[in-house]
C-alpha cells in the first residue's frame, strides 16, 4: 500500500495554509460564504534541503574490562619465542685450490722517486739535421742542455745517442759528421755522458763507420733504428746488411740500442721479417741488446712475442740475460691509460725481469715535445710498481748492459 511520508504531508498542509492566508488577505472584507466541501489532499511537496548536522554527543565513560578468557587447548601453537644466542663456530674446512695468478703484485699507491742512476736514452742533434728532420731552424740539442735536465731530475748519467741512423742523413760523410758532433758534446762531460754511434745499415760504409766511431772520445756503443733507417727486414739484401753490423758489434764487445719496426711509420714487423731478425740475433748470442720503447711502443703484442722467445731460449737461440728493455716513449704514450692497462705493462716488465728494465726519457731537446728526465721519473711513478721495483729500476746504472758486468 502506498504511503506518504509525514514530512511530505506536513509540507503539503503548510502550503495550503499559506495559499489560504494569501487569498484572504488579497480581497476586501465581505460576508463569509457557506462552508464548501472538504477538498482532496494535495500532492505531497518535494523534500526540502537537509538541515545542518547536529553536534556530536558526549562519549560515555569506558566500561570496566571484562574477565580474562579461558586459555586455549595445549595443541594450539604458541607465538615464536625470541632467538637464542649464536652457536659456537664449527671446525675449519679443508683449504681450497689455489686461484689463478693475478696481473700484478698489488699497487701500493704513492711511490717515492727522488732521482736515478742513469737515463738510458737522450739525444743530441746538429742544427743541420734538425732542419732536415723537423723543418725547424732552432738550434740542435747540446750536452749542456742535457746536463741541465739531468741536474734538475737528480740523475747521475745519461746515454747520448746520435741520430746519424736517420734516413734524412744524406750520405756517408754526413753520418760521420753527426757522430763526430756527438763525440765532441759528450767529451765535455766524460763522467756523466756516454755517446752511442748512430748507424744506418743502408750506407756501404756502415760496418767501417762503427769501427771508426767507436775510436772517438766518449763513444762506447751503437744505436740502430730500423724504421727511421727505412730498413725492410722482408728484403733479403736489407736483412743481410743488418747481419753484417751485428757481427761488427759483437766482435767490438759494445752494447747495442735498437728500435725494431717496419720501414713505414715504425709499424711492427710482419711475421717473416720478425723471424729473420730473431734468427740473426740468435747467431750473435753474446751481443748485449737494449730494446727501446718497451720493445714495441704502441704495439703491446710485440713485447709478448719477445717475452715468449726470451723465456724459451732453447727454441729461440736468444740469451735472455743479454736482452734489456727501456721504458722511454711507451710509458709516456700510455700515461693517461686506465690502471688496468698500466698493470698489464708492469706485469710484462716483471716477466722480462725488473733488474733488466732501464729508465729512459728519450729527451731530444726543448721544443720538440719529448719528455725530460724529470718527466720520465714522474711518469714512472704513476705506474703500479712496488716501491722495491721502483728502487731497482732507478738505481740501475746499466752496467750489465754496457759492460756485461
Amino acid at each position: 500500500m502506498f504511503r506518504i511520508s509525514p514530512l511530505k504531508i506536513a509540507v503539503g498542509v503548510a502550503l495550503m495554509v499559506l495559499m489560504a492566508v494569501a487569498m484572504a488577505c488579497s480581497g476586501s472584507e465581505s460576508t463569509p460564504g457557506p462552508v464548501g466541501p472538504k477538498g482532496d489532499p494535495g500532492v505531497a511537496g518535494l523534500a526540502g534541503p537537509p538541515g545542518p548536522q547536529g553536534n556530536s554527543g558526549v562519549m560515555g565513560p569506558v566500561g570496566p574490562q571484562g574477565p580474562r578468557g579461558v586459555p586455549g587447548s595445549a595443541d594450539t601453537q604458541g607465538a615464536r619465542g625470541p632467538a637464542g644466542p649464536p652457536g659456537a663456530p664449527g671446525p675449519a674446512g679443508p683449504p681450497g685450490p689455489p686461484g689463478p695468478p693475478g696481473i700484478g703484485m698489488g699497487f701500493e699507491g704513492e711511490t717515492t722517486v727522488s732521482g736515478a742512476a742513469l737515463d738510458a736514452k737522450t739525444q743530441v742533434i746538429t742544427r743541420r739535421l734538425r732542419i732536415s728532420i723537423t723543418g725547424s731552424g732552432v738550434e740542435g740539442t747540446s750536452a749542456d742542455d742535457i746536463i741541465e735536465k739531468l741536474d734538475a731530475a737528480n740523475v747521475d748519467k745519461a746515454i747520448v745517442a746520435s741520430l746519424a741512423y736517420h734516413a734524412l742523413v744524406g750520405d756517408d760523410r754526413e753520418v760521420a759528421r753527426e757522430n763526430a758532433f756527438v763525440s765532441e758534446e759528450v767529451s765535455n762531460y766524460p763522467d756523466r755522458l756516454i755517446g752511442f754511434c748512430g748507424i744506418n745499415p743502408h750506407f756501404l760504409s756502415a760496418p767501417a763507420e762503427i769501427t771508426a766511431c767507436l775510436k772517438l772520445d766518449g763513444m762506447d756503443g751503437v744505436v740502430l733504428h730500423l724504421p727511421d733507417s727505412k730498413l725492410d727486414m722482408n728484403n733479403v739484401a736489407d736483412a743481410n746488411k743488418l747481419e753484417a753490423l751485428f757481427s761488427v758489434i759483437q766482435n767490438s764487445d759494445v752494447p747495442l740500442m735498437i728500435h725494431v719496426g717496419g720501414p713505414r711509420f715504425g709499424l711492427p714487423l710482419d711475421s717473416a721479417g720478425f723471424e729473420r731478425l730473431v734468427d740473426q740475433m740468435a747467431k750473435f748470442d753474446d751481443m748485449r741488446v737494449l730494446h727501446t720503447q718497451c720493445a714495441g711502443l704502441m704495439d703491446e703484442r710485440r713485447i709478448e712475442v719477445w717475452l715468449s722467445l726470451l723465456q724459451n731460449e732453447n727454441a729461440s737461440g736468444l740469451v735472455g740475460s743479454n736482452h734489456f728493455v727501456s721504458i722511454d716513449e711507451c710509458f709516456a704514450a700510455h700515461e693517461a691509460d686506465p690502471l688496468l692497462n698500466k698493470e698489464l705493462f708492469v706485469s710484462r716488465l716483471r716477466r722480462w725481469g725488473i733488474d733488466r728494465v732501464l729508465l729512459a726519457s728519450g729527451y731530444v731537446g726543448t721544443g720538440n715535445g719529448s719528455p725530460t728526465p724529470a718527466e720520465a721519473l714522474q711518469t714512472l711513478s704513476s705506474y703500479p710498481f712496488t716501491q722495491e721495483e721502483i728502487d731497482t729500476i732507478v738505481e740501475n746504472d746499466g752496467s750489465a748492459w754496457l759492460t756485461g758486468n
